[in-house]
């Protein structure tokens, strides 16, 4: 393979610039969300051309390099912000080609005096992750630029929407948005890698293709005492998104995956909630919480774009990341043979994760508190010892009318999709959950963990690193 110099260089600004996980692209509001980007207008139009990154790095795109004009301005009581970006992704030496080219157009509103009310209406052509809630986009990214591991899968997104936020207090912000987008599969494809380039990539699955409206509704409540390192307080997301679309063609699917021949036309309902609770026990010591929970909620079965999976450092990090399954596998709801790159299937998932943290204490002439600096950014080193463990599975569901199954009674499974079946009403038990238990110690700046499944006994121990906190 012969890379240019270009797509070295932008690998490693993946790598030194760390995108945060909530940013697809920049923020058009937040004017420090972009690197170089004007300050906050008050009374006059301020403008500037960027070049910046967009996300993390990734087997179909490489790195996603997005340019182009910014004007902020005021109109009447609102600041407005307009950003016209085009995308030139660097997979095959960023060659000019429809896979390679994109671009992401916001019209930006801030209103009321406190700015607690935003509009947006956005038109696009990206490329965006299946599941984001297991790996933040910018430890996926420098997962796959360095070491050639993929954590996510990707599908592209063509269409507009319009979009709306309101912070109903310092703690609680509510969304809300409209959509009319075109989705699309998206293969693997010449992507540098600093190690392992010999290692072929995961497929990236086969997805649903057609027109799709989706309308979203979510709720976020944060108080908690520090963003990065938080010790005490609650962290919950919630998104309640209702869609409908015209289906093309449909991904490669395990038979128990799909209730006979689907719809090319469907609709759907689906709920999303995590929800994270910090307790600071004494000043060394933290015991954290967390519950993650979602999938259908009514209509036709979900497209593999919202399914759900619990595998992988994200989830079960005792058990490896789409590790293959020679019977039902409850991580991704698949059965033998799994479709090419081991989708998510899952149309029920939940995931439990308890940590207790214990900080180290420091030492005369220890490193132990002290402020370390690389480049503008400073870190402390307060490490801490942390016991974790984990439980979580996903399951299909069966008939979805109390007509058709005694209340809480478990589906008759075909073939061979024993434990992966179950009623609308009913949660599988306990005991066919995958579990796993582990140690780490987190330095701050990175940590690095052991992890050993509980459920699968045939499991090694799983040593990984994690550049954030697990959660």
């Amino acid at each position: 393979m012969r890379y240019s110099l270009v797509a070295l260089v932008a690998g490693l600004a993946t790598a030194a610039l760390a995108v945060p996980a909530s940013a697809q692209t920049p923020d058009p509001i937040a004017a420090d969300s972009i690197p170089d980007a004007p300050a906050p207008v008050r009374s006059a139009r301020n403008s500037a051309t960027i070049t910046v990154t967009g996300g993390g790095y990734n087997r179909v795109e490489g790195l996603p390099v997005l340019f182009g004009p910014i004007v902020e301005t005021r109109l009447g009581g609102a600041r407005l912000r307009v950003s016209a970006l085009g995308i030139v992704r660097s997979a095959e030496t960023f060659r000019l080609d429809g896979d390679n080219v994109g671009h992401d157009i916001k019209v930006a509103a801030l209103f009321d005096p406190a700015q607690r009310t935003s509009v947006v209406a956005r038109a696009y052509d990206i490329v965006d992750a299946v599941e984001e809630w297991q790996i933040p986009r910018d430890e996926a990214g420098l997962a796959a630029f360095f070491f050639r591991s993929d954590f996510r899968d990707h599908y592209g997104r063509h269409g507009t929407s319009l979009s709306g936020t309101y912070a109903a207090s310092r703690r609680a912000t509510l969304s809300a948005s409209v959509a009319r987008e075109r989705w699309r599969s998206r293969d693997v494809r010449d992507v540098l890698t600093v190690f392992r380039n010999g290692k072929a990539w995961r497929p990236n699955p086969a997805m649903d293709e057609g027109l799709f409206r989706i309308g979203t509704l979510g709720l976020a409540y944060d108080n908690r005492n520090d963003l990065r390192r938080p010790a005490t307080g609650w962290l919950v997301r919630s998104e309640y998104e209702i869609g409908s679309g015209d289906t093309d063609s449909f991904g490669a699917t395990s038979s128990p995956a799909r209730g006979g021949a689907p719809a090319r036309r469907s609709s759907y309902g689906r709920l999303f909630v995590d929800a994270r609770k910090y307790f600071r026990l004494s000043p060394t010591k933290q015991l954290s919480g967390r519950v993650v929970l979602g999938g259908w909620i009514h209509g036709d079965e979900l497209p593999l774009q919202r399914r759900l999976s619990v595998s992988g450092v994200g989830a079960i990090p005792g058990i490896d990341f789409r590790e293959p399954s020679l019977g039902p596998d409850v991580g991704q709801c698949s059965a033998s043979p799994a479709p090419a790159g081991d989708p998510a299937q899952c149309e029920r998932a939940l995931l439990a994760q308890v940590e207790y943290r214990v900080g180290l204490r420091s030492r005369p002439g220890s490193i132990i508190g002290r402020t370390v600096r690389i480049r503008s950014r400073a870190f402390t080193l307060n490490p801490q010892l942390l016991v974790f463990v984990d439980a979580g599975r996903g399951w299909l569901l069966g008939p979805r009318s109390n007509d058709d199954v005694a209340v809480g009674a478990p589906v008759p499974p075909p073939g061979d999709s024993r434990d992966l079946v179950y009623s609308a009403s009913t949660i599988p038990p306990l005991g066919t959950f995958r579990t796993d238990i582990g140690v780490g110690v987190d330095l701050g700046l990175f940590g690095i963990y052991a992890a050993k499944s509980l459920s699968e006994s045939g499991e090694p121990v799983n040593i990984f690193l994690r550049a954030r906190r697990r959660f």
